[in-house]
C-alpha cells in the first residue's frame, strides 16, 4: 500500500483541516505498525563486539530499544564491506504466509535469513540510514574501515596446507586450547597421526587425480583455532567443484569464518558441522542440497591405515573413488572408513 499516494488523495477531497490531520496520523500509524525492531544475526553481533567504533556499540544496543525500522534482520555477507537485510514489508508477508517470526529469528536456516528477497548493501550506507546525522562522516568512514579490516584479518589467518603439514596441524600440541569440537577431535593424538597419511599422500602434484588440503585458522601466536579438510576437483556434482568438509573449532563463532571463506571461493560446505547430517550449501545458488559428492584419488592404492572420515567415508581402492555414497558399481571392494583406530569396514 502506497501510504503517501493515499494521503495525497485525501487532501484533494473536501475535508476540514482537523479531518486531514486525523487521516495523516492514521496513515503514519499504519506505516509504523508495519515496521519492527532491528534484529541482528549472531555472527554479525560477534563481529561488532570485536570493534571499537561507537557505531558498533550503538548497533548492538538497537534490539533492546523500542525504535522501529522499515528493514531488519541484518547479517554479514561473503563480501567484507557489505551486509544484508530484509525489508519489514517482506517479513510481514512471510508472517502472513505462516512463518513464526519469533522462532524463525533465531533459526539461521529459516527463510528470514536465507530468502532471495534479502537486500545486499554497503555497510556504511546502511548504518547511515539507521543513525542519520547522529555521527559524523568521519565516524562512518572509520566504522566501515574497521568493519572490513577485521574480516580481512580473519581471512589472513586462514590458509590451506597439504601433505605432511596436514599431519602437523592435526596434533593437539599445536591447538590454542582443548575445547569444543576441535578439542574433542578423535584424530588429534600423536598415536593416531599416521592415519592421516591417507590425506598427506594425496597432494596437488598427483596429476589428474583429486587431492586433499586442510584449511587452518591460526591466532596471532600461530596456535590452531580451527581446521577443515578440503576436497579438491570433484567428479560430482560437477568437475572442478571443491568441498569443505566438517569444520572443527575451539569457538562456535569461528565456524562462520570458515563458511564465509567457502562462500567467497564458491566451495560447497556442510550445513551442519557433524558427521551424521548430509546436507550441503552451494554458494552458487545459496540453497541447501542433499547430493552425491565423489572424488577420484589415485587408483589401485591401499593404505596401511585410514582416518575417521566425517563425510566422504566410502573408499574404493581399485578405482580410487571416494564418496559419501557407495555408488552403483558393485564390482569392486568398498571400504567404509569410520574407525578411530585406523581401520575400516569392508561393505562389499
Amino acid at each position: 500500500m502506497n501510504l503517501y499516494k493515499n494521503y495525497m488523495e485525501y487532501i484533494k477531497e473536501e475535508l476540514t483541516p482537523e479531518e486531514i490531520e486525523e487521516r495523516r496520523k492514521n496513515a503514519l500509524e499504519a506505516k509504523l505498525a508495519s515496521n519492527m525492531k532491528m534484529y541482528l544475526s549472531k555472527r554479525l553481533m560477534d563481529h561488532l563486539r570485536k570493534m571499537e567504533s561507537p557505531i558498533a556499540k550503538e548497533l548492538l544496543n538497537l534490539s533492546r530499544k523500542k525504535i522501529r525500522f522499515d528493514f531488519s534482520f541484518m547479517d554479514l555477507t561473503s563480501k567484507s564491506g557489505q551486509i544484508s537485510y530484509m525489508k519489514t514489508a517482506k517479513v510481514k508477508k512471510l508472517e502472513e504466509n505462516g512463518l513464526n517470526i519469533e522462532k524463525a529469528r533465531n533459526d539461521y536456516n529459516s527463510e528470514l535469513w536465507t530468502s532471495s528477497q534479502r537486500i545486499v548493501a554497503r555497510v556504511n550506507r546502511t548504518v547511515q540510514k539507521i543513525f542519520k546525522n547522529k555521527f559524523t562522516t568521519a565516524d562512518y568512514e572509520k566504522f566501515g574501515n574497521e568493519f572490513i579490516a577485521l574480516i580481512e584479518k580473519d581471512n589472513a589467518r586462514l590458509r590451506v596446507v597439504y601433505g605432511k603439514e596436514i599431519n602437523k596441524w592435526y596434533l593437539e600440541k599445536y591447538y590454542k586450547e582443548l575445547k569444543s569440537s576441535l578439542g574433542g577431535s578423535c584424530m588429534r593424538q600423536s598415536s593416531r597421526n599416521s592415519y592421516l597419511d591417507f590425506y598427506a599422500y594425496n597432494t596437488p602434484d598427483k596429476g589428474n587425480y583429486s587431492y586433499v588440503g586442510l584449511l587452518i585458522l591460526l591466532d596471532d601466536n600461530d596456535k590452531l583455532l580451527g581446521r577443515a579438510i578440503i576436497w579438491f576437483n570433484s567428479i560430482k556434482p560437477e568437475p572442478g567443484r571443491i568441498f569443505m568438509d566438517r569444520v572443527y573449532t575451539t569457538k562456535d563463532s569461528d565456524i562462520d569464518i570458515f563458511k564465509n571463506y567457502a562462500k567467497k571461493n564458491g566451495w560447497l560446505y556442510k550445513e551442519y558441522q557433524s558427521y551424521d547430517k548430509p546436507a550441503y550449501i552451494d554458494p552458487h545458488d545459496g540453497r541447501r542440497h542433499t547430493m552425491t559428492l565423489s572424488f577420484r584419488l589415485e587408483e589401485n592404492k591401499k593404505y596401511d591405515s585410514y582416518p575417521f572420515l566425517d563425510t566422504v567415508m566410502y573408499y574404493t581402492p581399485k578405482t580410487g573413488r571416494i564418496s559419501n555414497t557407495t555408488g552403483i558399481n558393485k564390482k569392486f571392494e568398498i571400504y567404509k572408513c569410520r574407525s578411530t583406530g585406523g581401520g575400516y569396514e569392508t561393505i562389499q
